[in-house]
């Protein structure tokens, strides 16, 4: 093979090869950015979420949560203190959230930052229309 002709498969073969290492690592940014942008909209969504939660919008709640699939927000969220959308549900005495959050997989088991369940919190306040669910 002729040098000049050797000299151009180099050229063409380096030119692939750059260029493929440039496309992973465009790639590699654009999945980056998709990660950021859908974290981004989730935290966004759990924050509209807490205010549904408190002014009764269940079925924003449900469409927020994503109901039976991946959603804008996080049922299992924390607030200060470790408060989950379940404890403020139960916090404001409104059974149908509770249950619209069970429902919605909501974790029964998770604590606030001073070890109290759902379960104890609806027992400290009295909350005789949510216990059963949370049994």
């Amino acid at each position: 093979m002729a040098p000049s002709v050797r000299k151009k498969w180099i050229g063409a073969i380096l030119s692939i090869g750059i260029g493929l290492v440039l496309g992973q690592i465009g790639l590699t940014i654009g999945r980056a950015v998709v990660r950021r942008y859908n974290a981004d909209l989730r935290s966004e969504g759990t924050e509209y979420m807490w205010d549904a939660i408190r002014k009764q919008h269940y079925d924003e709640v449900k469409g927020l949560i994503g109901n039976g699939g991946p959603g804008l927000a996080d049922v299992n969220a924390r607030q200060v203190g470790g408060i989950t959308p379940l404890i403020l549900a139960v916090q404001q005495d409104d059974p149908r959230m509770v249950q619209e959050l069970l429902n919605l997989n909501a974790d029964i088991k998770l604590r606030t930052a001073d070890g109290k369940s759902a379960l104890d919190i609806a027992r400290e306040l009295n909350r005789s229309n949510i216990l059963p669910l949370l049994h």
